[in-house]
């Protein structure tokens, strides 16, 4: 493969689905295979630039500034993952690297050390784009920095985060220097003659980071030990060669900067089109107005909806039109939506009269200037509670569920929810002993269940085959009056307008919580009882619509995804 080869397919790739960090890949891939520039047959070759790193570490280990380390055997042949140029060597990273030192210790740092406008000390997250960025908040006193001096970074270091994300690292350069390198990194020294940059560029290889990743070790955060980086095995180039390849390297990931903007340029300005098509749907006042403003972009449905995000919007544009009253037409002689209400209250007063449940506070009036749009005729705008079944109020469910105990009692997390096809079981099963705590959350079946913890509005229906289960405190039990239409509450929770405001309404602690109050008093309208199942019908035949234009836009994409990859792997041999 030709440098000119790859750069004919550039264009290509980058229209691809999720081209361009494919070809950000491709581009550092080819680059430490040695295919991305031309070799000069005028460059020395690696082993020369090996052998200068190799007399500079003796002198400095002569000097006593460096101590001597034990040699590694040689590279095995089952090592190589890939060839390389003949000028180019396949060495172990200690023949690269000509000093590797870790951060000091955690006991000789404290955060009784930091102060304002100290000496910054380097940690894993301070390494940004290849750059050393210091945090004022982590900085140490002059007379810490002066104990920790043997860890103050140099001009032309690099430093290497050895926690988390393994081969994250940058340069230090003039404004760095004199910081001091943290306990979670490692500083790497080379030789003049070696490119810090390509370095860089070495350590962002797919390749690279696997390797790193899939030797480091600890439970509960990852940590790398240095004797495994010095072991890693290394494409090296002749040191011109690095310097080309990082200029070059340069160069194809602005073009692909250049690219995605466009990229995003684009998809925003057919985003903002949809929306605009949509907007008449939306603003229509009835459903013969409706009517009218879909015959106009009917004949560019198919040009409109070619992604999946276009997709996306008309799923949301059709519940919105659903809830607003517009998606079907009003029938006069439908009961209004006064009367199931007055049926659910009626209700509710027997089972306080029969001592069944209490009596509760009712909910606060809703004012005019509370409700965010107007609705048909015979319809209503409600608190959220009084859609709710007055013997199974909202509610969450077990705050400290235990360990998983394989023959306890079912129980139901924020991963276990899905309105169409939830798992005949949930993946977890709690002691019977705590689940006793919680029988006023234990599952019939059939039951809305909304996320409240994390996923805010997540929604899942609790299958028959759940009958007996409990539910975690992120998941909050939602069981609709038997007087409103199921499916339509729940097409209500998916909607846009009912998600902003659980959003809206969101407390942040450690993580997003929706307080169960505020659902009660959510704000919902309401159509008549037979109007409800109309609705459902309609949005049911217009999702299915959906439903096919993802598969198409879907299919369409995983053929260029798979010709982009063939290219790729054509490229890359």
């Amino acid at each position: 493969m030709t440098p000119d080869r790859f750069l004919e397919q550039f264009g290509y790739l980058a229209d691809a689905p999720n081209g361009i960090a494919k070809l950000r890949e491709l581009i550092l891939q080819l680059a430490v295979r040695g295919k991305l520039v031309a070799q000069d047959p005028n460059d020395e070759p690696a082993s020369v630039l090996l052998e200068k790193i190799r007399a500079e570490k003796e002198r400095l280990v002569t000097q006593g500034k460096i101590k001597n380390t034990k040699p590694l055997p040689p590279i095995e042949p089952d090592e190589v993952p890939f060839d390389v140029p003949q000028s180019w060597a396949w060495e172990r990273f200690s023949r690269f690297v000509i000093e590797i030192a870790t951060g000091p210790f955690g006991s000789m740092v404290h955060k009784t050390d930091y102060v304002a406008g100290g000496v910054p000390l380097i940690n894993p997250s301070h390494l940004i784009d290849g750059t050393v960025v210091a945090d004022p908040n982590v900085s140490v006193s002059s007379s810490v920095a002066e104990k920790l001096a043997s860890y103050a970074l140099k001009e032309g270091d690099i430093v290497m985060a050895r926690r988390g994300e393994m081969g994250r690292c940058a340069v230090v350069d003039q404004h760095s220097a004199g910081w001091l390198c943290g306990t979670g990194s490692f500083v790497l020294r080379f030789h003049e003659d070696v490119s810090r940059q390509y370095v860089i560029l070495l350590f962002l290889t797919p390749s690279v980071k696997k390797y790193l990743g899939g030797k480091s070790v600890g439970s509960t955060m990852t940590n790398l030990n240095h004797g495994i980086l010095l072991r890693m095995p290394v494409p090296f180039p002749p040191a011109p060669e690095q310097r080309r390849i990082v200029a070059k390297v340069d160069q194809l990931m602005s073009l692909c900067d250049e690219l995605e903007a466009k990229k995003n340029q684009r998809t925003e300005t057919h985003n903002r089109l949809v929306r605009a098509a949509h907007h008449p749907l939306t603003q229509a006042r009835d459903h013969a107005e409706l009517q009218s403003a879909w015959r106009r972009i009917r004949g560019n449905f198919d040009q409109l909806h070619t992604t999946l995000d276009s997709v996306r919007t008309l799923r949301q544009t059709i519940l919105q039109l659903a809830v607003q009253g517009k998606l079907v037409p009003q029938d006069p002689n439908d009961e209004p939506a006064s009367v199931l209400l007055e049926k659910i209250r009626a209700e509710k007063e027997r089972l306080v009269a029969e001592g069944k449940i209490k009596n509760t506070k009712p909910p606060p009036s809703i004012k005019p200037d509370e409700v965010p749009f107007g609705v048909p005729q015979g319809w209503a705008w409600v608190r959220f509670n009084a859609l709710i079944d007055p013997s199974a109020p909202l509610s969450y469910g077990v705050l400290v569920p235990g360990p998983d105990t394989p023959t306890g009692v079912p129980f139901v997390r924020l991963g276990d929810l899905d309105i169409e096809s939830p798992a005949a079981q949930p993946s977890k099963r709690i002691s019977a002993e705590v689940e006793k705590q919680y029988e006023r959350t234990r599952l019939a079946g059939g039951e809305i269940l909304l996320g409240v913890v994390g996923s805010i509005g997540k929604l899942g229906l609790a299958p028959a085959s759940w009958r007996g289960a409990n539910i975690a405190r992120a998941v909050c039990r939602i069981q609709v009056s038997g007087f409103v239409t199921k499916r339509y509450v729940i097409r209500l929770l998916q909607s846009e307008f009912m998600q902003s405001v659980f959003h809206g309404d969101t407390r942040t602690l450690a993580q997003p919580t929706l307080n169960v109050g505020l659902i009660r008093n959510a704000l919902v309208p309401v159509p008549p009882a037979r109007e409800q199942c109309q609705i459902v019908q309609k949005i049911d035949q217009l999702l299915a619509l959906c439903d096919e234009l993802e598969a198409k836009i879907k299919a369409k994409e995983s053929t260029a995804q798979h010709f982009a990859e063939a290219v790729v792997a054509e490229l890359a041999a």
